[in-house]
């Protein structure tokens, strides 16, 4: 299997705009649980830091979710996130994900 980042199959499908997005506003969710924490949230409203904090979990799984259900093989729908997780080393399925050019189910190629 090739492994050339110029051939990555999430490249040549236009699925790396989805996982950026939703690690983005997977990350601004966290952001906003950990400022639920700060006293002007507290300040503002007595029950500012639990709406606060469940708000930004919400978007965090919300977002999660989003990315584990939409990037997915146009072949055979094999869900790369998941797969990636999964059967990939916890160092290296990210990496792997914006590198391989077949999909580990169907052989569907890069172009």
């Amino acid at each position: 299997m090739s492994q050339e980042p110029t051939s990555s199959l999430l490249l040549s499908t236009g699925q790396n705009r989805r996982l950026r997005y939703a690690g983005i506003g997977f990350f601004a969710g966290i952001g906003v649980v950990s400022l639920a924490q700060n006293d002007f949230v507290a300040a503002a409203h007595p029950y500012g830091p639990f709406v606060a904090a469940a708000c930004g979990a919400v978007i965090a799984i919300v977002c999660a979710v989003f990315a584990l259900y939409t990037i997915r093989c146009p072949n055979c729908g094999l869900r790369w996130l998941r797969w990636s997780i999964g059967n990939r080393p916890a160092n290296d399925w990210l990496h792997w994900l914006y590198r391989f050019s077949v999909c580990p189910k169907c052989g569907h190629r890069a172009n």
